[in-house]
């Protein structure tokens, strides 16, 4: 509550990154299931974070081709052009407004060169990943679940925990809030490193 807060905010000489997020972060891996997890500033940092860092570990050419929802929030489409990748759009089916079967199919046979596909769990809905994977099945999914906390994939799959990674946020409007605040959360030690020193801006 506010006096918890207001208790810490006034007993504390630090208010960045330290043992509580440190916390934070293993507490969020466990109950995700996950190996690790990267606390960052928002869900839109996460976002940026991902996609980037997955670029580099990848070498992952300028230009390659990712594939994103036309309905979704910006920062999952500003990553992609900020790092010299160019957007995909595929338009949403009205179940779970994420993206259209028909719409996905349509890509696969115009565009043979797919790197990536950045799927939106929108408005705490899980995307139905297996079934993009059927369409693409060799290429990386990348995961915003900054609205879906808890959302599970279909059979037994937490949104966050398919792909090469997963982002959240902690906005004051979501689910659950640090003010502001995200998470980017992998499976992959050397992304997690990777997204570690992205993250203090090349400090060891």
């Amino acid at each position: 509550d506010r006096f918890t807060m207001a208790k810490f905010i006034l007993t504390n000489s630090r208010l960045t990154n330290g043992p509580q997020v440190r916390k934070f972060e293993e507490q969020w891996s466990n109950w995700l299931g996950v190996k690790h997890s990267v606390f960052v500033s928002s869900g839109s940092t996460a976002n940026s974070l991902l996609v980037s860092s997955w670029k580099e570990l990848n070498q992952v050419p300028d230009g390659a081709k990712v594939i994103v929802p036309a309905c979704t929030w910006v920062t999952n489409i500003s990553p992609i052009i900020q790092n010299n990748l160019t957007p995909v759009f595929c338009d949403i089916n009205l179940d779970d407004y994420s993206f259209s079967l028909n719409g996905l199919s349509a890509i696969a046979e115009e565009h043979s060169d797919i790197r990536a596909i950045f799927v939106t769990h929108l408005l705490g809905f899980p995307a139905q990943i297996p079934s993009f994977e059927k369409i693409f099945p060799y290429v990386d999914i990348l995961e915003d679940v900054c609205e879906s906390h808890g959302a599970v994939v279909e059979p037994d799959t937490m949104a966050g925990t398919y792909g090469v990674g997963g982002t959240f946020s902690f906005y004051f409007g979501h689910h659950m809030t640090t003010v502001e605040g995200g998470m980017v959360s992998t499976n992959n030690t050397d992304l997690y490193d990777l997204m570690r020193v992205k993250r203090s801006h090349g400090m060891a």
